[in-house]
């Protein structure tokens, strides 16, 4: 079964100039594959950064792009 976007779903991100993985939240849904999140900067903890118009991509790297967490 093919997972669907909603608001409130945690993806994964990584965000513009930065290397590593982030856990952000889905706070408006476009389409099937495009959405806007919401996550904490892992450096400062103090401030959360939005991202618009983000594209589901399989494999992962820095943008405006997400992809669902890995199941265990």
């Amino acid at each position: 079964m093919k997972q669907k976007p909603s608001v409130g779903r945690i993806v994964h991100i990584i965000p513009p100039g930065k290397q590593d993985i982030h856990a952000a939240i889905i706070t408006k849904v476009w389409s099937g594959e495009c959405v806007n999140v919401v996550y904490f900067d892992c450096q400062d903890m103090q401030s959360s950064k939005a991202l618009t118009s983000c594209t589901l991509k399989e494999q992962l790297e820095p943008g405006n792009y997400w992809a669902w967490p890995a199941r265990d």
